[in-house]
């Protein structure tokens, strides 16, 4: 197997990796990696000690010694207490170390890896060898099993979660303990707003920028069809941000609805502060993390802001990712040196037993990657500009756009380049702030929401532990019209419809939705499907960024979602054509294809749309009310035959072979439609008619 070469004098010549493990005692774990052709990048490690995998570590740590020989900040070190391993995996290396014979090479016992890639770190000289790091780790180990709460029950070798207690240590089992706890499950964190005020109340620890309940219930509509005010529901009603009772109420109310944590400005005193005391005087698990706000004051000492944090960070419930403390940082541009601030925070961390920080970024015009200032990852509370800008309606002179082409813009952004922790918004009208000077995303619903927060916590599933987070902007945030908790208008929609788009097999239930006596609106609707929509929707934007990355031809499998038309909305083009040749192995008749629900559906046909590129494209299933369920076809078919038809005047047809289930379709009648999505606007897609009725009985 490969290694990597520890030399840093002839970066620009031999092999791409550079690094070494410098230290190793039994607990502590330290030493360096970085590419000597993208220093930049983030560098992931594959631990294995024993012949177990321990959870997935990174550089987090700037090391001067290799810094100074490149142009940009590069965290190269990494420095891991296996102290805080889990009760399961320290089981699974003591068990090892028992049944092991003594072993002198210390390459024989430990492992680490550059993720993804295989290749190993070489030993600095000087490493312990591998039977005094067993001497020193087995004592350790020991210690964090007496200091594991008791096992849960097991019969017959099977554990109350239903798996062999074997295989739990390195999975992804939420409350597995330490490290894995924090790494496998998903954190739904909802930024706290601390600015809401009571009417009247002088400014006092509170920001003088924040609105009053006074000046949200005053708040009137600007122009036809918006909605103003925004009224709280009777539960908690007019709130005191300074009652302990209040925020008892709404860590309960978060926590049943799929939120993890509430997020809370920090800086000395303030509304920010009183929160997170408040928050640690509940004696609850639920987590919490802090936004450290950088201000012209700072600058002098930043240092101090962090210090003044630092105790926070060791809190139980304090929300880690990866095991690392998450803490948020605005404000960064200010300083002359933000790479060696946050170093210096770092290393104040270590000092105080808090090996590793997770430090996130919160996006501004003036700072957008997190790499140049230090920071592990970004997030961004608010896009850039509201997508689909809608035209100005008399007397605004603020921006109008479209929630549901910013929820479609969403889906279909690419990559950051680097870590970047999504954020949904339930809705934004800062008018109760700014007047005519407001902007406002016209459109928001529940079902829309619902889509946005499933996809962003999708990818956060499959991305790596450090990335596991999600926020939503905001819990509270009545003056900038951007809340979950429950309103006048439509209870609590917004947060059923977040726990559904986060628990990915909830049917939904409307009779859950808890209302005040209010009208109900006709967008209460929250169809499960648009989960499913979304997640289609990242696929096929995925396979957009990939255009000429086919797959071998083969037939497409999958099933039909609801595509409602705030989120895809079709446009029959000029050109196109279609046909179905066989429907499960028939030809149809008379252009009808009766089908039973109850079976499946397989299609061959071909499709043109002339100035689109074919491929990925939709089976698109129209009612007669004209509701869509859609489907992916990600690959052409060959079709020789098709390119000597006259009929098609030497354009390129495209041959397609698909099949599916029709389990979530209600029976009636169905006009097939191949679509097109537009390359450039996510929500459209231009249609080809085939002539064809699907009859589902």
């Amino acid at each position: 197997m490969s290694v990597v070469n520890w030399d840093l004098h002839n970066l620009d010549q031999g092999p791409e990796w550079r690094g070494a493990i410098d230290h190793f005692d039994g607990r502590w774990l330290r030493g360096w990696a970085v590419s000597a052709r993208a220093p930049g990048q983030d560098v992931q490690l594959d631990i294995r000690l024993y012949g177990v995998d321990l959870p997935a570590m990174s550089c987090d740590i700037a090391r001067e010694d290799i810094a100074r020989l490149f142009p940009h900040p590069v965290r190269a070190g990494f420095d891991i207490d296996l102290g805080l391993l889990p009760a399961g995996i320290a089981s699974l290396l003591l068990a090892h170390l028992h049944a092991a014979a003594p072993v002198s090479q210390i390459d024989a016992v430990l492992e680490v890896r550059v993720g993804g890639s295989g290749l190993r770190l070489p030993f600095s000289p000087g490493v312990a060898d591998g039977s005094l790091a067993s001497a020193q780790l087995r004592p350790m180990l020991e210690e964090i099993l007496a200091k594991a709460p008791p096992a849960p029950p097991t019969v017959t070798g099977i554990s109350a979660t239903g798996i062999p207690p074997a295989e739990i240590a390195g999975t992804d089992i939420p409350g597995a303990g330490g490290i894995l706890d924090h790494a496998a499950r998903l954190e739904v964190i909802a930024f706290y707003d601390p600015a809401l005020r009571p009417a009247g109340y002088a400014a006092g620890s509170f920001a003088e920028e924040g609105a009053d309940w006074l000046r949200i219930a005053a708040s009137r509509a600007l122009y036809p069809g918006h909605d103003q005010p925004h009224l709280p529901g009777r539960d908690p009603g007019f709130y005191d941000p300074r009652d302990g009772s209040a925020l008892r109420g709404q860590i309960a109310q978060a926590r049943t609805h799929g939120l993890t944590g509430f997020c809370y400005p920090a800086g000395p005193g303030g509304a920010g502060q009183a929160l997170i005391a408040q928050h640690l005087e509940q004696g609850d698990d639920f987590g919490f993390c802090l936004h450290l706000q950088i201000e012209a004051r700072d600058v002098a000492d930043p240092a101090a802001l962090f210090r003044d944090s630092l105790p926070r960070l060791a809190a139980p419930a304090y929300i880690r990712l990866a095991g690392a403390p998450l803490l948020l940082v605005s404000g960064l541009e200010l300083l002359p040196d933000p790479a060696g601030a946050l170093a210096s925070w770092r290393a104040i961390a270590r000092h105080d037993g808090i090996t590793r920080l997770h430090l996130c970024l919160v996006e501004r015009a003036e700072a957008r990657d997190p790499r140049v200032f230090g920071c592990d990852s970004s997030c961004q509370p608010l896009p850039e500009a509201p997508a689909l800008q809608l035209p100005a309606p008399a007397g605004r002179a603020g921006v109008t756009g479209d929630y549901a082409g910013l929820v479609a813009g969403e889906i279909a952004r690419p990559s950051a380049g680097h870590l970047r922790l999504g954020c949904a918004l339930p809705g934004h009208d800062d008018s109760p702030l700014r007047g005519a000077e407001a902007t406002i995303w016209q459109g928001a619903s529940p079902a829309l929401f619902a889509a946005w927060t499933g996809h962003l916590a999708d990818l956060a599933r499959q991305g790596p532990a450090e990335g596991r987070a999600i926020f939503i902007n905001a819990w509270n945030g009545w003056a900038g019209g951007s809340y979950l908790e429950p309103d006048q208008q439509l209870g609590t929609a917004r947060l059923v419809a977040l726990r559904d788009a986060l628990a990915m097999d909830a049917e939904p239930d409307p009779d859950e939705i808890e209302m005040d006596p209010a009208p109900a609106r006709a967008d209460m609707d929250l169809p499960r499907q648009l989960v499913g929509l979304a997640r289609a929707n990242a696929a096929l934007t995925g396979l957009l960024r990939r255009q000429g990355a086919q797959d071998s031809p083969g037939p497409d499998h999958g099933g039909f979602v609801a595509a409602p038309p705030e989120l895809m909305r079709v446009t029959p083009h000029p050109a196109g054509r279609a046909q179905i040749e066989q429907l499960n192995g028939l030809p149809p008749q008379d252009g009808l294809l009766p089908l039973a629900r109850a079976g499946g559906i397989a299609l061959t046909g071909w499709f043109l749309l002339p100035g689109t590129d074919p491929f990925p494209a939709l089976i698109s299933l129209q009612d007669d009310q004209g509701r869509r369920h859609v489907a992916l076809l990600r690959h052409a078919q060959p079709r020789p035959d098709l390119a000597q038809g006259q009929a098609l005047a030497g354009q390129t047809a495209s041959g397609f072979s698909f099949r599916g289930g029709l389990g979530g379709l209600p029976a009636g009648r169905y006009r097939i439609e191949l679509l097109r999505p537009d390359a450039r606007d996510p929500g459209l897609a231009h249609a080809a008619g085939t002539g064809c009725l699907l009859l589902i009985g």
